[in-house]
């Protein structure tokens, strides 16, 4: 009995720990999905002028499982220079200023510096194309493999 407690403790564990995006796609931990190809969005149909880049965006994520994380991006862009704040990802959805933000015509690189669950701090990339009113990319480790998308509110 004691041992099926532990093992259905250990279970819940990584269960957690599987929506914690970063953990997994960094650590490893359990066998990758087949990666997800980003959509190309032409430059000539995109807008991502600074006024409409900047403001609240809702959309979702992906984590390595398949399921999907409501997110909120809040952007400010002078510039190239992208700053603001993500929220709503796993573990438990709090707000994560984001850094080295840029914008390259209608590409938009973003980084989250976050913890593993471990503890071990790790930066994890955000790569998107911008059109209208809709950003649409990957994150992972290096900016590949698991969807994101954002709509702007």
């Amino acid at each position: 009995m004691r041992q099926e407690e532990q093992s259905r403790r250990q279970m819940a564990t990584i269960t957690a720990m599987s929506l914690i995006v970063v953990c997994v796609s960094a650590c490893g931990r359990i066998e990758r999905p087949q990666q997800h190809q980003m959509e190309s969005v032409p430059a000539s149909t995109a807008s991502t002028g600074n006024a409409q880049l900047s403001g609240q965006w809702q959309g979702s994520l992906t984590d390595p499982d398949g399921r999907r994380h409501p997110m909120t991006l809040k952007l400010k862009v002078e510039g190239t220079v992208v700053s603001g704040t993500f929220a709503g990802a796993p573990p438990d959805g709090s707000e994560i200023p984001i850094s080295n933000g840029k914008l390259a015509g209608d590409h938009l690189t973003f980084q989250l510096q976050t913890r593993s669950p471990t503890g071990e701090p790790f930066a994890l990339k955000f790569d998107g194309k911008v059109s209208g009113n809709r950003i649409a990319g990957l994150h992972g480790p290096q900016g590949e493999g698991f969807p994101w998308e954002a709509t702007k509110q």
